[in-house]
């Protein structure tokens, strides 16, 4: 990815750890962000309140979740680093 994209493709994984979708499909890109802009207007003109509801309800769980898994990775990152010093100072 990087070798197409170059340093914009290297800041992007960094923010989410892998690639932009962004960057592997434009027409896909394209359509979710027309259709999120048009479910966003909706919503503001009070249109569908009970799925809004729900919709931001099922982020808020996916953002913890993503946060959850976050927290395991650094945890089990830091344990690993722990036990790969332990193995070099020959404990």
């Amino acid at each position: 990815m990087t070798a197409k994209y170059g340093s914009k493709a290297t800041k992007l994984s960094k923010f989410e750890g892998r690639a932009s979708a962004l960057l592997a499909n434009h027409t896909q890109a394209l359509f979710l962000a027309s259709l999120f802009v048009w479910m966003e207007i909706l919503f503001k003109l009070g249109n569908s309140p009970e799925l809004q509801k729900r919709l931001e309800a099922s982020v808020r769980v996916e953002l913890e979740r993503l946060r959850v898994l976050q927290e395991e990775k650094k945890e089990m990152v830091k344990k690993k680093r722990l036990s790969d010093a332990r193995e070099g100072e020959g404990i």
